[in-house]
């Protein structure tokens, strides 16, 4: 996984593959049923203390690479840099302050 914040710096994550599943459904629409599948994979990524404060300004874009294609996302304003480092600051201030 790579990402892009605000300031333009690039990290680079290896994650470990955890689960994979998928889940079928149908919507009905008149007399017809129009199958619906989605794929689901869970990864764990490791972040350094000094990547969680570079993810702190903001993250403005997201690629993840999988098999057989690459995922990308682009961000206008920031919806995960911000609340991923928050929650990087609670763990490791109830670790510090047991």
């Amino acid at each position: 996984m790579m990402v892009k914040t605000t300031k333009g710096d690039i990290l680079k994550f290896s994650g470990e593959f955890l689960d994979n599943g998928t889940q079928s459904a149908g919507i009905v629409t008149g007399n017809i049923i129009i199958p619906v599948t989605s794929i689901i994979s869970t990864a764990q990524f490791e972040v350094s203390a000094e990547q969680f404060e570079q993810l702190r300004n903001g993250i403005t874009k997201v690629k993840l690479s999988t098999t057989p294609i690459e995922h990308e996302r682009t961000f206008k304003k920031d919806k995960i840099g911000k609340k991923l480092y928050e929650y990087y600051v609670n763990a490791r201030d109830k670790e510090e302050y047991f």
